[in-house]
């Protein structure tokens, strides 16, 4: 996929709002027939770099490319992109299909070319039977398939989403991850998504920008995120973490994290690639489905070993979620997937432990020095 071509370049681009900064420096490339998530909690900078790329905000400083042309004072609608807001915005007075074909007509497209092609893009959407109908008369998940068809209708070089499906239930959320993932696939056109919602991003991006107060903090496929996270920020943002703190050394061929009477042992050559010196403050990211949990460690057990009281067990299906609390009064979140498992019990003293190779080394951010 590298010697795939870009399609957008975001060089250097800061927006300030007075005494706010909204975006803070962003350099990032955007590849041709890709899906691309910009991820972040609110506030981030994420929507405004997107109003950015559709033209409705301006940087202060820093480029936007497309195709390689500098769209600096470029008009919105002059761009080869198109808009997919949080709200759907259809015309209740007007049919599906003479809401799909609005801006075809209003370009100029002759109505019977502008209604084939609105049949055309309900069809890609499945919703070439609804063609007759009215908004009032569709579902939520209905409605956005009409503003994906209208948006896609007009056949842009770029498809700008911004929380496109915040407005729908789980259920339908869910199935609208995949379907968005399917109908990108087979237009090819490439997609650019801003959510906060981390299970949505990882479903359909194929590569995901993680934006904290205006600036890039990681980028990387969904994978490389979730195993290999490079801050404490991104470990808790995107999935569940257990962190364990403590000064890396380095003894021999083996690497610790030392703090006060608890040492936990590393991965020594993720330690080595962490880039982070002996002697500074670092976290063990552990996942909760990297976790064991047992009621006495025998031969086969964990490296790293923690006694503790379970607290809670959350039922989720598949899996059970299990809280367990510690005796310095933090708590760790295991994931069981055995259903043999089940007959642990809230109040049960257990034994939860992890293996060196299942955590990701990050600089503690606490510890004021970067890694070297």
């Amino acid at each position: 996929m590298t010697d795939v071509p870009e399609v957008i370049r975001i060089e250097g681009v800061t927006k300030r709002f007075g005494a706010v900064t909204a975006v803070d420096d962003v350099t990032l490339a955007i590849r041709e027939g890709e899906f691309f998530g910009l991820l972040g909690p609110s506030g981030c900078g994420k929507t405004t770099l997107l109003r950015m790329l559709a033209g409705f905000e301006q940087p202060d400083a820093g480029r936007l490319l497309l195709d390689g042309r500098d769209l600096a004072g470029v008009k919105p609608y002059r761009r080869p992109v198109n808009m997919m807001f949080q709200s759907y915005a259809l015309f209740p007075h007007m049919t599906v299909e003479r809401n799909v074909a609005y801006g075809l007509r209003m370009e100029g497209v002759r109505k019977r070319e502008a209604l084939a092609r609105a049949h055309e893009a309900l069809e890609l959407v499945q919703l070439q039977g609804l063609a007759k109908r009215r908004p009032a008369q569709l579902s939520g998940g209905q409605k956005q398939r009409v503003a994906l068809a209208r948006a896609l209708v007009k056949r842009p070089r770029v498809l700008l989403l911004d929380e496109p499906l915040s407005a729908l239930d789980r259920q339908i959320r869910s199935e609208m991850q995949l379907e968005l993932k399917r109908i990108q696939h087979t237009v090819g056109v490439t997609f650019v998504v801003v959510t906060h919602d981390q299970e949505e991003a990882i479903t359909m991006a194929d590569r995901i920008a993680v934006l904290d107060r205006g600036r890039v903090v990681q980028l990387g496929d969904p994978e490389t995120l979730y195993e290999a996270p490079a801050s404490p920020f991104v470990a808790r943002f995107l999935g569940e973490s257990n962190l364990f703190s403590g000064t890396l050394e380095f003894r021999g061929d083996e690497a610790f994290l030392v703090d006060r009477e608890a040492r936990w042992r590393v991965d020594a050559q993720a330690a080595a690639r962490s880039g982070i010196a002996p002697g500074r403050k670092a976290l063990a990211v552990v996942r909760p489905e990297r976790m064991a949990m047992v009621r006495d460690p025998g031969p086969g057990a964990p490296t790293n070993l923690v006694s503790g009281i379970v607290a809670e067990i959350v039922y989720l299906g598949a899996a059970r979620k299990v809280v367990v609390d510690l005796p310095d009064g933090s708590s760790l979140q295991v994931r069981l997937e055995s259903r043999a498992d089940a007959s642990f019990a809230p109040g049960e003293a257990v034994v939860v432990g992890w293996a060196p190779e299942d955590a990701a080394l990050v600089a503690d951010e606490d510890d004021g020095a970067a890694p070297q």
